[in-house]
């Protein structure tokens, strides 16, 4: 059986020596940033370049440090194997609104040592959605997932399917909104190049198409992702749940879930959820029986 990969805190954005190696970093490039603001400032016809240039450097890597001084403390808990006080300390981060990816990440990782499958997933799951392309997450996610009771099926499972969940993944909606503004930016800065300098103006008109490119693009993958996540997703906590054909135990049961299965929420009512799973079953669930992701 595969293991887990248990990184806490070794990963790029949970050690304490990556945030002074940052630091010093962040700082010797913000120095070059205003120099060379103020050197291209005098120079109209480097506009251009001087705006891809400060484009470049907002793009470069994020690094998600965590403020709170129960992380550390947290940190701490789990390498001494305490997971119930490291869980309970990672909790109170989340409750007080500044959880990032690296603390959901490592709640996960604290939730599957405490056995707690489903509650693992969840926090994999939001981790997620800061940090899509982190290896050690999605390493992790593989294999509780592979380690679960229910294996649903996707029933529409094909290339085109496959392509879309591969696109909607990769990138968050909020990197997706910020390359389309930045996109905009380039589109503006080159409209006004060739306003200012008319001999440039049939590579502008030809670079320009490229950008037209990259706006659509970014704004149909976009689309892709809301699509993808507009309606909240749902994992089972519960061992075993019954799922009923109305918001009843009186219902006719519908079938039947184990802990860390998802579905898609549809509909409300009161205590009750409905929810489609990947191969269209459809059911009611109590609210109690699991949590959104």
């Amino acid at each position: 059986m595969n293991k887990l990969k248990f990184v806490i805190p070794e990963c790029f954005y949970r050690g304490s020596r990556h945030y002074v190696r940052m630091t010093k970093y962040l700082d010797s490039r913000l120095k070059t940033a205003g120099m060379t603001f103020f050197r291209l400032l005098g120079r109209p016809a480097n506009l251009l370049s001087m705006t891809l240039w400060v484009l470049l450097l907002g793009t470069g890597t994020v690094f998600a440090f965590v403020s709170s001084p129960f992380f550390a403390e947290a940190n701490a808990k789990y390498q001494t194997g305490d997971f119930k006080a490291a869980a309970d300390l990672y909790q109170k981060i989340v409750k007080s609104g500044s959880a990032t990816s690296a603390v959901y990440y490592n709640l996960g990782n604290t939730m599957l040592r405490l056995g707690q499958k489903g509650e693992a997933l969840v926090d994999y799951e939001r981790a997620r959605k800061g940090a899509p392309r982190d290896k050690d997450l999605k390493w992790n996610l593989r294999v509780l997932q592979s380690a679960l009771s229910d294996r649903i099926e996707d029933s529409s499972s094909n290339l085109f399917r496959l392509l879309i969940e591969k696109v909607t993944t990769i990138w968050t909606l909020d990197e997706i909104a910020f390359s389309f503004t930045m996109g905009m930016v380039v589109l503006f800065v080159m409209t006004l190049f060739a306003y200012l300098f008319p001999a440039l103006r049939t590579i502008v008109r030809f670079l320009r198409s490229f950008v037209f490119l990259f706006l659509l693009a970014s704004m149909g993958v976009f689309g892709l992702q809301w699509w993808e996540t507009k309606d909240p997703r749902v994992v089972i906590l519960d061992k075993e749940v019954v799922a009923y054909y109305g918001p009843s135990e009186k219902e006719t049961k519908a079938f039947l879930l184990h802990e860390g299965a998802e579905g898609k929420v549809l509909d409300e009512s009161q205590d009750w959820y409905y929810i489609a799973l990947k191969n269209k079953n459809t059911g009611w669930l109590r609210k109690n029986s699991c949590e959104v992701i």
